[in-house]
């Protein structure tokens, strides 16, 4: 019987996966259950198992390639919520097969957060809920399963939040962040450069295909095991995170139980948000639009050479952003600091540009409201939250889509948001005194004195598909 733990000790430790000390009944269970997630050959070592490179993109999209499991102190060291420690009873970093724009596997990687606890109204299931992170940053080191202070955001409160329910979190990180794609252009590879931002297609897969390698990720479950195959998926996400939300629900499969979806300030119209954000103050997104742009994985945007289309300003701001993490500018900064970044200024020709057939084929492939016309219906519920005062992203797209394409009802709070959000499965709440920055965190407010379906009491009845 010895042996068989000996083994059993020797197969946690060489899956790269930290344990604290555990009884042996406890040890054998959790060690057997992360037997097939070591690293495999040609990847980084125990202390980098799980990010960088472009290995670990063989197999079906959802497998799990490497994970890092981290429980106790060692979970916490380092990272930007220390008080996740009272909520998380371990972390785990995993990565995975997903799929680019193209169809083509790529590695891909994310965090997990496993509750220390889970309410009696949960019936026992901890639902799968992935947190899509707003603009964190290009650079490998601001991908947000690192969960440090280069890269800290909103996410990071939401995950407390949801840990909190009782809920298992996952917060996934776009394609490129963490690691290096494959079939890319020839002059964008490496840290920064390939990061398909604002690609809505390959933003979903990442999502969904997070999702499902959780559901398979040993020691995922919170007694050590992995996820049973009935726990209801839900996705909630801001700004960049709110049109990966959004692409996340109308790209689900049944058999991903995705049962809620959160969309804050969603952008949803490329062709609409570009203007407004190269006319606003914060232009300096222009850089991440167009570096998005250039890492494309789309057969039919990808191809256009940057050094051919930037200025030499267009370059160096391209080349800063690509290494510096948004929670490292100042509000300051990041609106003044590189100068003058509208897009006349990075391109050595705005208006030529414009008329690219693969620049105006990006905008709307990546779109979910698209000439009017109807693209597809979300496969979960949906609610959408939009600032009314949003200089950023536009608001007006954002309500076509829900009401428009999506049959969804529009509300303000507070007076008839409880009458109408808690019935309705496709629900566009304007908030009167949001901007794109206040309204982050509205999801998991109490907005109701008596505590009664505020926007997180919606996202609970749809996960348990309580009665309306």
């Amino acid at each position: 019987m010895r042996r068989k733990h000996l083994l059993a000790a020797w197969l946690v430790l060489a899956a790269g996966c930290a344990l604290d000390v555990l009884d042996e009944p406890e040890l054998e269970r959790v060690a057997e259950a992360l037997m097939g997630c070591s690293a495999p050959e040609g990847s980084p070592g125990a202390s980098n198992a799980v990010y960088y490179g472009s290995w670990g993109a063989s197999g079906q999209p959802g497998t799990v390639s490497a994970c890092r499991k981290l429980e106790g102190n060692q979970m916490w060291t380092g990272w930007v919520k220390p008080g996740w420690a009272e909520r998380a009873k371990r972390a785990i970093q995993f990565r995975y097969v997903t799929r680019d724009a193209a169809g083509r596997n790529q590695p891909a990687t994310a965090l997990l957060l496993v509750p220390n606890a889970v309410p009696a109204s949960n019936a026992g299931k901890a639902p799968l809920i992935a947190l899509a992170s707003g603009t964190a940053g290009l650079a490998d080191a601001c991908a947000p399963s690192l969960a440090t202070r280069r890269n800290e955001s909103i996410v990071q409160d939401q995950a407390a939040f949801y840990l909190g329910l009782g809920m298992t979190v996952v917060i996934p990180d776009y394609l490129g962040l963490g690691t290096e794609l494959t079939g890319m252009n020839p002059w964008v590879f490496g840290n920064g450069t390939d990061v398909p931002y604002l690609e809505g297609p390959s933003a979903a897969r990442v999502v969904l295909d997070a999702l499902r390698a959780a559901r398979t990720l040993p020691g995922a479950h919170f007694d050590g095991g992995t996820i049973p195959s009935d726990w209801p998926a839900s996705v909630s996400g801001g700004s960049l995170g709110g049109h990966a939300a959004l692409w996340t629900s109308a790209s689900a499969a049944p058999e991903d139980k995705l049962r809620a979806s959160i969309g804050v300030a969603p952008p949803v119209d490329l062709a609409q948000l570009v203007p407004a954000i190269d006319a606003g103050g914060y232009s300096l997104l222009n850089a991440y639009i167009l570096s998005g742009f250039f890492a494309s994985t789309d057969s039919e945007t990808q191809g256009v050479d940057e050094r051919a289309q930037l200025s030499q300003q267009g370059r160096d701001v391209l080349a800063k952003v690509r290494t510096t993490c948004i929670a490292e500018f100042s509000a300051s900064s990041i609106v003044g600091l590189y100068g003058d970044t509208r897009m006349s200024k990075l391109l050595q020709n705005w208006a030529a540009f414009q008329t690219l057939p693969r620049w105006k084929k990006w905008l709307e492939k990546n779109s979910l409201l698209f000439q009017g016309s109807k693209r597809t219906d979300p496969r979960s519920p949906v609610l959408v939250l939009h600032g009314a005062q949003d200089d950023t992203v536009p608001l007006a797209p954002g309500r076509a889509l829900l009401v428009q394409q999506w049959g969804a009802q529009v509300v303000a709070p507070p007076t008839t948001f409880f009458a109408n959000v808690a019935r309705a499965d496709r629900a566009f709440l304007q908030v009167p005194v949001g901007n794109h920055f206040t309204v982050g965190g509205i999801e998991t407010e109490t907005v109701d004195a008596n505590n009664r379906y505020a926007p997180f009491e919606w996202y609970l009845d749809s996960v348990f598909s309580r009665a309306r």
